[in-house]
Order: structure tokens, then C-alpha cells, then sequence
């Protein structure tokens, strides 16, 4: 899952992470059949992001906005129905 996200000028980008925000405030980006799944996908899915950011923006890669969604990315459970 992704934070919640708001545009706000004074941010790299011009948007704002919102990690803090509860969990039904955050966007699911894909299933998992496990936790172990989950975490492996997020783990790569870090890494690919730095590693593009890296070779379109140099040293501002960190700032790049789809690095600062899989950096804080977690994984959750799905909401028992």
C-alpha cells in the first residue's frame, strides 16, 4: 500500500507524503498471497524505483516521487470481510 499523498508546493515535486495517515486513507497498489510475498515485491519494487530515479535524476533521485511511495510502502492485510 501507498500513502495518501497532497499536493503542497514546499515539497520535493510539489507533493507531500502522508505516512502517518490511517491505513483505510491509503491507496492498494497489489495483493499478495503471503507477507513474505508482499515484502520481497515491496523490497524490489524500492530498489527499481531508486535504480530508474537514479538514471533519469542523478543525485536528485531521492526527491522523485515514485522513490518516496515505495520507500514508504507497507504491506497490510487485506480488510476481513
Amino acid at each position: 500500500m501507498h500513502p495518501p499523498e497532497v499536493r503542497d508546493e514546499s515539497y520535493p515535486r510539489g507533493y507531500r507524503l502522508v505516512p502517518a495517515a490511517p491505513i483505510a486513507e491509503w491507496r492498494s497498489v497489489a495483493a499478495f498471497d503471503s507477507e513474505t510475498a508482499c515484502e520481497a515485491a515491496r523490497r524490489k519494487d524500492v530498489d527499481d524505483s531508486i535504480d530508474r530515479a537514479r538514471a533519469e535524476h542523478g543525485d536528485d533521485a531521492k526527491y522523485e516521487l515514485a522513490v518516496r511511495r515505495a520507500v514508504n510502502a507497507v504491506c497490510a492485510a487485506a480488510p476481513r470481510k
